[in-house]
């Protein structure tokens, strides 16, 4: 929201010191400059951002899918023997996700 107005206070700025004909030049320089630089800068934060929480991310998800297995391997062997163990994996599966997707967005 911020990038016309930095540009347009960028574009007068060099424009107040010299003659039309150069400040036409300057600022449309000026211009393609800034356009450039703030359509670079937003295309690379989302990718410096997943650089960054990565490691994070993938650390949570570990921690979390080996709290949830160590769990499930200290319950009692009557558990084990009347409940489904597909179930108990796909939810221990959803709550590893459910880290990632948290962490992602």
């Amino acid at each position: 929201m911020l990038a016309p107005l930095v540009l347009g206070a960028a574009v007068n700025h060099l424009a107040a010191d010299q003659g039309p004909a150069a400040s036409v030049g300057l600022g449309f320089a000026a211009f393609a400059v800034g356009w450039a630089l703030v359509r670079f800068l937003s295309a690379a934060t989302p990718q410096l951002s997943d650089v960054v929480f990565a490691p994070v991310r993938a650390a949570a998800q570990r921690k979390t899918a080996a709290e949830t297995f160590a769990h499930a391997l200290s319950l009692s062997l009557d558990f084990h023997q009347t409940k489904r163990s597909g179930a108990l994996s796909r939810v221990m599966d959803r709550g590893s996700r459910a880290v990632d997707f948290l962490l992602r967005y």
